[in-house]
């Protein structure tokens, strides 16, 4: 019988860790687009997509994304492009402006263009269900005020 030193055995539990999702589920790329009541786009934000435990198996692992010009975003989780299949809350904040010589001469961040509501994991109104085979449709927000 051969013995495998602690030291093997902490690498091995790493290399599980780090591969695939904690639920097994595969990556699904999510591509979407967020526009305010408006109609414009929103310039400036970030999205999460938080699990929600109370609708179905939970992945238990946030996807992130930052919104272009456009107000499209892509998300990521751990560093890899997409999110787990399952249900999310999501979470709409405010991130830096990409042009650091648009910050306001006194420092303080412009005004947000995300609605307060949107901005909490507990106060956000807007679910959905990331699936593979997704319409592009699926991930499209409008943040009425």
């Amino acid at each position: 019988m051969r013995i495998v030193s602690p030291t093997v055995w902490c690498f091995l539990v790493f290399l599980v860790g780090c591969s695939g999702s904690s639920d097994g589920g595969k990556l699904v790329p999510v591509q979407g687009k967020i526009t305010l009541a408006s109609g414009k786009p929103l310039t400036l934000g970030s999205v999460q997509f938080q699990p929600d435990p109370t609708k179905g198996k939970s992945n238990a692992r946030i996807a992130f994304g930052t919104v272009d010009d456009n107000g499209v975003f892509k998300l990521t989780t751990d560093g890899k492009d997409g999110a787990v299949e399952g249900f999310y809350k999501v979470v709409i904040g405010d991130a830096m402006p990409k042009d650091m010589s648009k910050m306001p001469k006194d420092g303080k961040m412009p005004s947000s263009e995300v609605p307060q509501v949107y901005r909490s994991l507990e106060s956000t109104p807007l679910t959905v269900e990331v699936k593979s085979g997704a319409p592009a449709s699926t991930y499209e927000f409008q943040l009425m005020k």
